[in-house]
C-alpha cells in the first residue's frame, strides 16, 4: 500500500504514531469516565453487599467471603476474555511476566 497518505497529522508524538481525531480522543474520555464510575460503583456495592451478608445473614467466615470474591472475579474476567472475546488475546514472555506481574503478585 504504498502512496497512501495518512489521515491525520503524527505531530506532537514520540514513536511517531498517528494523532487520533479529536472525536476519537472525546469518545476515549467518555469511555474512561464510565469505565471509572462503574468500577466504582462496582466496587462499593461489593462492600455493601459483603457488610450485608456479614451482619444481617450472620456469615462468620469472612476469608471465605472473600476469596468467593476473588473466585467470581476470575471467573468474570474468564468469560470477557476467553468466552466472549471482547479483549484480544495478549502474548506474554516471561520476562516481561518476571518484571512486570509477578512482583505484584
Amino acid at each position: 500500500m504504498s502512496g497512501v497518505q495518512p489521515r491525520y497529522e503524527t505531530v506532537g508524538h514520540a514513536d511517531g504514531a498517528p494523532a487520533p481525531p479529536s472525536d476519537t480522543r472525546l469518545v476515549a474520555l467518555v469511555k474512561l469516565s464510565v469505565t471509572a464510575m462503574a468500577w466504582l460503583s462496582c466496587s462499593s456495592g461489593i462492600i455493601i453487599l459483603n457488610r450485608y451478608i456479614m451482619r444481617e445473614l450472620q456469615f462468620g467466615y469472612p476469608m471465605a467471603l472473600s476469596a468467593l470474591g476473588q473466585l467470581v472475579s476470575c471467573l468474570v474476567a474468564w468469560i470477557i476474555c476467553d468466552v466472549l472475546r471482547m479483549v484480544p488475546p495478549v502474548d506474554i514472555d516471561m520476562k516481561y511476566f518476571l518484571q512486570r506481574i509477578a512482583p505484584v503478585g
